[in-house]
């Protein structure tokens, strides 16, 4: 708020100035109800008296800080930037009086004179009063519809310092559940709660078209839509840019986060902070520069996830989800390692917790790039990864010597949802398209080839031809359901596994004719969570990114590099970063790879690579 009352005041000037000096005798009040024990009812009635005495003094402050701040979340134009200034600065009358009701703005001027330059001038000011009545309108009913709260005039007792550059204060502790949803609005979830029929659609384009259809029908429901889809935009717009939240106001911002860093801003500096929260505030690449840092300055105090199979936690939380108990302590406070635990199934006892310890060292070495904490379930487990790491470099190591680094690239070539307008079922082939088969899984017609679209239910460890994809008609999420080869169509060479959708030919943009896929979407509870495959040249969605050759072709180095991506030690590694159900960019590139240089070493009359090479061919071909 601090910084919110500086800007204010340089726009507002005594206008402000009253409201905080109020504000701040408000502050002394607050005292006063802290040191009432409310022993008796007398008590209890003077406490509510005083309290209602700090409410009126703080409403007018309240008001205003609340006007600036939802004129953060409405819509910008130049006319009302200036309607804005000029409201604050009194040109209207009283700011306060405004936004408390006791005072409106007339729009209307009456007809000025003559001369054509005040016609003009007047003309001027009619639109600028119809601007900031519009605005003042707008900001008021925002403000009633979102609450926005201003801590320190809240809790005008905790800060005691106003003016100063950092407050002066704050709470000794903070502790809470906050709501782990994302900030941009899920499409999907927002019609399952309230029309499910259009969350049924399996593309996004169909799905776009029922939209549009309510707007034509004037459906109400789509100005509902709307306006939380404006919202969401709003809050996200807001946490990115007003630098409020500058390690976790990036990406996909998950509200949780936004939690996590106001708190810390909130206590006092040998304060601390307990939340509930998802284990990605210490394992998610966007939450990385956070707890690297909360780490490396130690004020990390615990680290202690659950899972929750079986709801024995949380019986709403999926099983697969896990709660995590952060604790962190302000500036002046410090630890040089934090108790750790993670896919926990009971809570821990003291014992536990003084016994499994972690640095901000071995986080940074378990993952070189991110520093974020890898996922041990034992002291053995951070035994063995440290070994893995003392021999090995990483996938994508910035600081890895040249002949080290892999020349491969990764790449993502269709978005499910964004791109799905180009998808062709081949139902769509035959009727709309007017498509015939040409081979080899390809469709032509008169705008020329379509081409497969791989998903990653189609792959599994050195196997592209594992399932083809059918229709769920009742998945609310559009995804596809595997339909697994069986053994004897496997034992074809001639048997392919069938897409859902075809894309054309020319939005396929890499020229080599294989490709190294991965599942992005995996599980630690099975029997293996890294899945790859030499892959053919085709589409692939989003959840089967790929990887390939980079400079001078060398489709040979995806034979190496799958062979070690499918090795049990990379995937037992892989165990340790994977927290939730994707095996994301940021995992990948910190894997442990055996460099290029490591194949030539000899076993008997024959080296690594002719070794290697042979069985990666022979499990891969066909």
């Amino acid at each position: 708020m601090l910084k919110t009352e500086r800007e204010l005041s340089e726009v507002a000037g005594m206008f402000v100035h009253n409201r905080v000096v109020a504000a701040k005798q408000a502050a002394r009040l607050m005292l006063d109800i802290e040191a009432v024990a409310d022993a008796d009812l007398a008590e209890v009635r003077r406490s509510a008296e005083t309290f209602d005495g700090v409410c009126e003094a703080t409403d007018p402050l309240t008001k205003l800080l609340g006007f600036w701040h939802a004129c953060r979340w409405l819509p910008d134009t130049p006319e009302r930037r200036r309607a804005k200034d000029l409201l604050l600065r009194g040109a209207f009358g009283d700011p306060v009086d405004l936004l408390m009701g006791s005072q409106t703005i007339q729009p209307e001027c009456e007809d000025r004179d003559e001369n054509a330059s005040k016609n003009k001038r007047a003309n001027t000011e009619q639109v600028s009063k119809r601007t900031a009545a519009e605005l003042l309108s707008a900001a008021v009913e925002l403000v009633e519809q979102e609450h926005f709260l201003h801590w320190e005039v809240a809790f005008p007792g905790v800060w005691a310092d106003w003016e100063s550059a950092e407050p002066k204060g704050g709470f000794d502790v903070v502790i809470g559940n906050p709501p782990w949803d994302h900030l941009k609005l899920d499409e999907v979830k927002w019609f399952a709660a309230h029309r499910q029929e259009i969350a049924l659609a399996q593309r996004a384009a169909d799905r776009k078209q029922m939209i549009h259809r309510l707007k034509k029908q004037g459906d109400p429901l789509f100005s509902e839509y709307e306006l939380a889809r404006e919202r969401a935009g709003m809050a996200l717009t807001v946490a990115r840019d007003s630098g409020e939240y500058p390690l976790l106001g990036r990406g996909d911002i998950n509200i949780y986060s936004l939690f996590v860093e106001r708190a810390l801003r909130l206590i006092r500096p040998n304060g601390f902070v307990g939340l509930l929260t998802p284990i990605g505030i210490g394992t998610d690449k966007t939450a990385s520069k956070f707890f690297s840092e909360m780490a490396e300055a130690e004020r990390i105090f615990a680290f202690v996830s659950f899972e929750n199979r079986g709801g024995w936690l949380f019986p709403d939380v999926h099983h697969e989800d896990q709660p995590t108990i952060l604790v962190v302590g302000g500036q002046k406070r410090g630890s040089p390692d934090f108790a750790f635990g993670v896919k926990l199934h009971a809570i821990p006892d003291d014992t536990y917790l003084s016994s499994h310890r972690l640095t901000a060292a071995q986080c940074r070495q378990a993952n070189p790039n991110t520093g974020t904490v890898p996922i041990f379930r034992s002291y053995k487990d951070g035994e063995i990864t440290s070994g893995v790491y003392a021999r090995l470099p990483i996938l994508a190591s910035r600081s890895a010597e040249p002949d080290q680094i892999w020349p491969v690239r990764y790449a993502t070539i269709f978005h499910i949802t964004s791109k799905s307008w180009l998808f062709r079922t081949r139902r769509d082939l035959e009727e709309k398209e007017k498509a015939f088969p040409i081979g080899d899984r390809k469709w032509k017609s008169t705008k020329g080839v379509w081409e497969p679209l791989f998903e990653e239910k189609m792959i599994s460890i050195f196997n592209h031809r594992y399932a083809s994809v059918g229709v769920n008609p009742k998945s609310i999420s559009g995804q596809g359901i595997p339909l697994h080869s069986t053994l004897e169509q496997l034992k074809d060479p001639a048997f392919v596994n069938m897409p859902r959708y075809w894309v054309p030919q020319e939005t396929i943009r890499y020229d080599y004719a294989y490709a190294l896929g991965f599942n992005d979407i995996c599980n630690t509870n099975n029997a293996r969570s890294l899945l790859s495959a030499i892959v053919p040249r085709a589409g692939y969605g989003n959840k089967l990114p790929i990887l390939v050759p980079v400079g001078k072709p060398d489709l040979g180095c995806l034979v190496y590099l799958v062979a070690n991506l499918n090795s049990f030690v990379c995937d037992y590694v892989a165990r340790k970063k994977i927290q939730s159900r994707n095996l994301n960019k940021y995992i990948l590139e910190q894997l442990p790879v055996v460099p290029r240089k490591a194949y030539a070493r000899r076993f008997g009359n024959r080296n690594a690579n002719d070794i290697v090479r042979h069985h990666v061919l022979r499990l891969s071909y066909t």
